[in-house]
């Protein structure tokens, strides 16, 4: 079963969704990535995903 809240996620079900990401969805991913490089703002993933 997986955990839906981030908050409670444990570390592998954490890196578990992220590759998931990675695998199904590269662009999500790569702005995820962005993101949290501070490549890109918030606001611009808002934009991105429009």
């Amino acid at each position: 079963m997986k955990t839906l809240d981030i908050k409670t996620m444990t570390q592998k079900e954490f890196d578990d969704l992220i590759a998931e990401i990675k695998t199904n969805s590269p662009k999500h991913f790569q702005l995820i990535s962005d993101l949290v490089n501070g490549k890109i703002t918030a606001k611009e993933v808002e934009l991105a995903l429009k």
